[in-house]
């Protein structure tokens, strides 16, 4: 006889466990329900209450769950949050090291130029060779803050227990083929956030192109730094919606409550930022103005372009997400 509970337990338990472990504690743990039931003489025709007792030896799920990786409860992030706040840090911090490298040489290559003849100058290979030592201390720093404003997110949601309770049968329900989400999704958009972040703030001379023999960057870099601290907010609000995201597993009403939320923070800080017409490149807007009318129109306003772009891409994972909430919950 299937359980409802035991099944919902079950997945309480494995969610969060690595994939690979997933079907074996889920066999286990199928196990060991039996087992405790033929304990009790009620293996035959077991009834609600039978799993209930059984579940109240086992304890909390989430608690459960860290005992099959030998991890032991923690203060600040406990229980299945923790589980997947490991996960999260051991894929997103060594993806935003290597794009941060990479936007680095990129950079550098942009001020020194690509000839070969001139890369082999000593003044040159000194200073590549500096930027190679700045470059890692940098690194360092934006690690540092990413681990930070995801250590943040994780622990206010600790502390406010937006799904998993400490209550022994708030159990989330088993998701629907429709409302489950990959799990690759969020952690892209995570790592997408941050790497914007570190564009903005530290390589925003990398965006534009070559005129004349000169890059030409689109943006004014002080300009958008001087935005830091909005920035900082925008890339907070995202990072905590995908991460609730990650934890709520599924497409639900609650889940688009969030995302609205979030949405209305993150156009705010787009406004603020792209809203701004200083953040363009002076020197750009000149040579735009000099353009063919047509590529002028184009041209002429990227922050707008941008700030457009932003405001469909947040339109469109509300409403998602909206669709296949109500769709999920029609079909139940």
């Amino acid at each position: 006889m299937r359980s409802q509970l035991k099944d919902r337990y079950i997945y309480a338990v494995i969610r969060h466990l690595p994939q690979s472990e997933q079907e074996r504690v889920k066999h286990e743990l199928e196990q060991i329900f039996k087992d405790v039931l033929l304990e009790m003489g009620t293996a035959n025709h077991p009834q609600e209450e039978d799993y209930r007792a059984v579940i109240e030896q086992l304890g909390p799920a989430d608690e459960l769950a860290l005992n099959y990786i030998g991890q032991e409860r923690k203060a600040l992030i406990s229980g299945a949050y923790f589980l997947l706040y490991k996960r999260v840090l051991w894929i997103v911090l060594p993806m935003i090291a290597i794009v941060h490298a990479v936007l680095a040489v990129v950079s550098h290559f942009l001020d020194i130029g690509f000839n070969p003849a001139v890369m082999m100058d000593v003044t040159i290979i000194g200073t590549t060779i500096s930027m190679v030592v700045s470059t890692i201390f940098h690194i360092g720093g934006v690690l540092l803050s990413a681990f930070a404003i995801i250590t943040i997110v994780f622990a206010i949601m600790e502390h406010t227990k937006t799904d998993i309770s400490k209550e022994m049968f708030d159990l989330p329900d088993l998701p629907t083929e429709k409302e489950t989400i990959n799990p690759i999704g969020p952690i892209a958009w995570m790592v997408v956030s941050v790497v914007t972040t570190i564009v903005l703030l530290s390589f925003s001379d990398i965006i534009g192109w070559r005129v004349e023999g000169e890059w030409l960057p689109i943006f004014n870099s002080e300009v958008i730094r001087s935005f830091w601290l909005v920035i900082i907010v925008w890339t907070v609000a995202e990072v905590a919606i995908e991460l609730f995201t990650l934890i709520e597993g599924r497409y639900t009403m609650r889940l688009f409550r969030r995302t609205l939320i979030t949405s209305i923070v993150q156009i705010f800080c787009i406004i603020t930022v792209f809203g701004n017409s200083d953040i363009v490149n002076p020197a750009f807007a000149q040579f735009v103005s000099d353009l063919p009318n047509t590529a002028e129109r184009v041209l002429s306003n990227p922050n707008i372009a941008i700030m457009v772009i932003c405001f469909i891409a947040l339109a469109y994972d509300a409403l998602e997400t909206l669709y296949y909430a109500l769709k999920a919950k029609s079909s139940i």
